[in-house]
């Protein structure tokens, strides 16, 4: 009996220094997953820009009772586009000098890359001046200036 309760205490001895090496490994990898995790979070709301972030626009649940603000104005309330935000009147002016532009050439106007990551943010905000009347989608994905 001695002998398998030595024979056990052996094992337990030799497993515990590959569970505790797993622990911590474990542990690192759950911490780089949680940076990726907050990393892509930031980069989203980055490349969503003011106003984008989910939830809505300013001023959204502020208990002011105002309506919000809209980040992008609309173009018919008489808005110039001075009145829009400075990544939108960039975005805004490179459909202008490009004519009917596909979204991944406005990314690579801007110096992104054409990867899913940056070019739905861009996608977003270009859809988002057509709702407000600033472009028009001539075709699909193709984006002019309103006229």
């Amino acid at each position: 009996m001695d002998l398998l309760l030595d024979r056990i205490a052996e094992r337990r001895a030799e497993l515990a220094e590959p569970a505790g090496r797993l622990r911590k490994e474990l542990a690192e990898v759950e911490a780089e997953l949680a940076r990726a995790g907050t990393a892509g979070q930031v980069v989203a709301q980055l490349l969503a820009g003011p106003g984008d972030e989910p939830g809505g626009e300013p001023g959204d649940g502020d208990g002011s009772g105002r309506p919000p603000a809209l980040a992008v104005p609309h173009r018919a309330g008489g808005a110039a586009a001075g009145d829009l935000p400075a990544d939108y009147r960039r975005l805004l002016q490179i459909v202008a000098e490009e004519g009917p532009v596909a979204c991944k050439r406005v990314c690579a106007k801007l110096g992104l890359t054409a990867g899913p990551r940056h070019t739905e943010g861009v996608r977003g905000k270009l859809k988002r001046l057509v709702a407000r009347g600033w472009l028009t989608e001539s075709a699909p994905g193709q984006f002019t200036v309103h006229s």
